[in-house]
């Protein structure tokens, strides 16, 4: 009787994973793929190097549409957490504090939060591979 439901315990795992697997590719297939921003501002005035200016605002950056949020005169804006990078194939979340707003034409600018004995740092612009309308109708 051990051995039988031991048996029968795997094959109920392995229909379960089946299952899961095929699920989650459908799924995933349904879904919007993220919207994807590249920078089109390259100013690292302001940072003490290229490459922190890069940490702030990278090349390409990716939101998630569900996490778009309405602001007036047709635009939208993303927060915290609502965004990532890849670099060498792993995802990274944005620096927080940022403020992402996207204009109804898809182009996209970051404003960084200025601060007391800090060098102003200009607003950074990246163009996104859709416009706001149909970033609402994919949601």
């Amino acid at each position: 009787m051990g051995k039988s439901l031991q048996i029968i315990t795997i094959a109920l795992a392995l229909a379960l994973a089946i299952s899961i697997a095929t699920y989650g590719q459908a799924g995933f297939a349904a879904t919007a793929p993220d919207v994807k921003c590249v920078r089109n501002s390259h100013s690292s005035l302001g940072f003490t190097s290229v490459r922190a200016f890069d940490g702030w605002f990278p090349k390409v950056v990716y939101f998630y549409r569900a996490s778009a949020q309405p602001a007036e005169r047709g635009r939208l804006t993303f927060g915290d957490k609502s965004g990532y990078y890849l670099e060498e194939g792993r995802r990274y979340w944005l620096a927080s504090g940022l403020k992402w707003e996207m204009l109804p034409d898809g182009r996209l600018f970051a404003h960084f939060p200025q601060k007391g004995g800090y060098v102003q740092v200009g607003t950074q612009r990246y163009k996104c591979d859709v416009t706001v309308a149909e970033i609402l109708a994919r949601r």
